[in-house]
């Protein structure tokens, strides 16, 4: 009978148990190997060592101007300087004037009563009633136009407290040269065996009014309303001449150096400040990435990151660039770290790098010699001279802040159905300093009993109408074209619509928030809203500077909506017509 072999495992039997010659990872044919290596070009020589120093000699020059809006013609006499190039230019690019706002009925209300309540703890209360009646709070027009709990916080205040803006407008005139109140005002006349007391709590009030009482500085409002977003320029002086950074299309929440502009021929005017040159020696280092390739035989790359899986086309040139430098040249960058002051405008004069051979060699940049690769680096305008380039901006911008929730909020959205742009106030602020939101309730015309040849029809089910219904807080955006414009040129133009209620009266509504009444008429460049929609929005902020103080102030955000939308608005119809839902989202 024949014998039947199987096998369950077949492994090898090493003659030795070290490892030593399968780490040397030999080959049989060396000269094949060699072979294949001339061919790539492995054995091709560089005399290329590794960089053990850089030296880089490097010019800082502070920001000293600042300018709010777009630069023009007087903008030397606008600007305003810079004291401390240390404060996050966030807290000054985008504040929001309080006076005019129902913010400023809010704080006047809170400066009355924490001058009440300082008063009290100093002992001093005998001066309450003298500054509350020569400083009477008027509520009267605020009350009237006040609902809800607005209206129950005006009537618990109205007659109660002083005006928080009066007072701060009467110690104004009293403070010293070191910005410290000296006296108290004439007028309200305090009993003499208060005036020290008062006069205590009168100083620790200003300093608290001070710090909260955020009005835009001197020099103008950033905020342009016909772009929705912000402008303003820093001017900065190099030992070449003065560099201007334009920022002209700012949206709000986070600044960087990607936001600026460089601009050689333009000026803000001001005394320069003084510009340091620094040399700065560090140790190169290799530039590592998540996926880079491993230099060494046996070590193992990370895989979470595989630029061999990226999908892409033959004409996807962005990504086919970034897997050949991923895979190809990642090894050959270095990064030379310099710790610079934040607030100025950076120019790397010159660099300078040692090698393991002893070997110094000059490094230039690579956009000298024309269109080169410029990271970092700041874009000029068509008009800057050549000095413009190889700058680099360290603006102070914000570490982080707190930030409350929106307490004015408008929709922008294209209405391609009935040829339009529409303004939807989804929430404004109130007297309290509060908000309110307005939602979309349908048809807000009540329907009214129809006459028909002077009878009487009843409640018909059919009814003419000349138009649908909006809602009372959309606003309509009318595109026109704008006076010695180019042809195809044209802006969107708030208009106010007329209702006719069930008596027959006619009503316009107005806006109720400070977006679209910033201007009569408001006027938006078209491009600005485009067929993904905008969402501006109004928010208190506060943050801590480097140096610890504290800032506060209100700004507005530009961010995308949430794409088109429909207002339902049609003409001659013989029926009520009025969507379901909110079409702005809200």
């Amino acid at each position: 009978m024949r014998s039947i072999t199987t096998w369950n495992r077949i492994e090898p039997v090493p003659r030795s148990t070290r490892l030593t010659a399968g780490l040397r990872a030999e080959v049989a044919d060396a000269l094949w190997l060699l072979t294949r290596q001339r061919q790539v070009g492995e054995l091709t020589g560089e005399d290329a060592g590794s960089p053990i120093e850089a030296v880089a000699a490097v010019e800082v020059a502070p920001l000293a101007r600042y300018h709010a809006g777009r630069v023009g013609s007087g903008a030397a006499d606008r600007a305003v300087d810079l004291d401390n190039a240390a404060v996050p230019l966030e807290t000054l690019v985008e504040r929001r004037a309080i006076a005019g706002s129902p913010a400023a009925i809010r704080l006047a209300v809170d400066g009355g009563a924490h001058l009440v309540r300082l008063l009290r703890a100093h002992g001093a209360a005998a001066a309450v009633g003298p500054w509350v009646d020569a400083r009477r709070l008027d509520l009267t027009d605020a009350r009237r136009e006040a609902t809800g709990h607005a209206a129950g916080w005006l009537a618990r205040h109205d007659g109660v407290v002083p005006d928080g803006r009066a007072v701060a407008a009467d110690l104004e005139a009293h403070r010293g040269a070191d910005g410290l109140l000296e006296a108290l005002p004439d007028e309200p006349a305090l009993p003499t065996a208060v005036r020290d007391t008062a006069l205590a709590a009168a100083r620790q009030w200003l300093a608290w009014w001070d710090a909260s009482v955020p009005e835009p500085v001197e020099g103008g409002d950033a905020w342009d309303p016909s772009r929705l977003e912000y402008a303003f320029a820093v001017a900065a002086t190099m030992s070449d001449g003065r560099v201007v950074l334009h920022a002209e299309d700012y949206r709000g929440g986070h600044l960087d150096w990607w936001a600026f502009t460089a601009d050689t021929r333009a000026d803000l005017g001001g005394t320069p400040k003084a510009v340091r040159r620094l040399i700065r020696r560090t140790l190169p280092s290799r530039a590592a990435y998540a996926g880079m390739p491993a230099e060494r035989f046996w070590e193992l790359e990370d895989g979470s990151v595989r630029f061999g899986t990226v999908g892409h086309g033959r004409t996807d040139l962005a990504h086919l660039l970034l897997d050949e430098f991923a895979l190809t040249y990642g090894n050959d960058w270095y990064v030379v770290p310099l710790t610079l002051p934040v607030g100025s405008v950076v120019a790397v004069r010159e660099l300078r790098v040692r090698d393991t051979f002893g070997l110094e060699t000059l490094v230039g940049r690579t956009s000298a010699a024309g269109d080169g690769w410029r990271l970092f680096e700041l874009s000029g305008r068509p008009n800057a001279a050549a000095r413009a380039r190889g700058l680099v901006v360290l603006p102070a911008v914000l570490g982080g802040s707190v930030e409350g929730d929106p307490v004015e909020e408008v929709a922008w959205f294209r209405d391609e159905m009935a040829n339009l742009v529409w303004a939807v106030e989804r929430r404004t602020e109130t007297a309290d300093g509060l908000h309110r939101e307005h939602r979309y309730r349908g048809d807000e015309q009540p329907r009214t009993r129809q006459a028909l040849d002077g009878e009487d029809v009843g409640d018909a089910t059919l009814v003419y109408r000349l138009a649908s219904p909006v809602p009372r807080h959309w606003f309509p955006l009318v595109p026109v074209r704008p006076a010695g414009a180019t042809p195809g040129a044209l802006e969107l133009r708030l208009q106010l619509l007329t209702r006719i209620g069930a008596d027959g009266v006619a009503t316009t509504e107005r806006p109720r928030g400070a977006f679209l009444n910033a201007a009569d008429p408001l006027v938006v460049a078209e491009e600005e809203v485009g067929r993904d929609g905008l969402l501006t929005s109004r928010h208190w902020q506060l943050t801590r500077g480097p140096d610890g103080t504290t800032h506060l102030w209100r700004s507005n955000r530009a961010r995308v909506g949430g794409g088109e939308g429909s207002s339902g608005l049609v003409f001659d119809i013989a029926r009520p017509v009025a969507p379901e839902a909110d079409p702005s989202g809200g």
